[in-house]
């Protein structure tokens, strides 16, 4: 029985269900996005190959020129986006 609601055996069992169940999400997003970062350092060698293939810049110089069109709040949200860590503990 949960020290959450001792006196009632269902809510409790039901408050571990839902931990369990965010537990369980919380770890899938976490994998997703390691998945996801891996691709992107797959890609990026292909990408500035095509790209320089065409006459154009890598993908380096084109992430400053976007970076400085951003606001300065855009370029905090970018990279908080782009650049946090993945939390391993929760």
């Amino acid at each position: 029985m949960s020290t959450w609601f001792p006196d009632n055996v269902p809510r409790s069992d039901r408050a571990m269900q839902l931990s369990n169940d965010i537990t369980l999400i919380q770890q899938r997003v976490k994998e997703f996005r390691t998945k996801l970062d891996h691709a992107d350092d797959r890609l990026e060698p292909g990408l500035d190959a095509i790209l320089k293939a065409r006459n154009l810049e890598t993908t380096e110089p084109l992430q400053q020129k976007l970076l400085e069109a951003f606001t300065p709040e855009q370029k905090k949200l970018y990279a908080y986006v782009r650049f946090r860590p993945i939390v391993t503990e929760t």
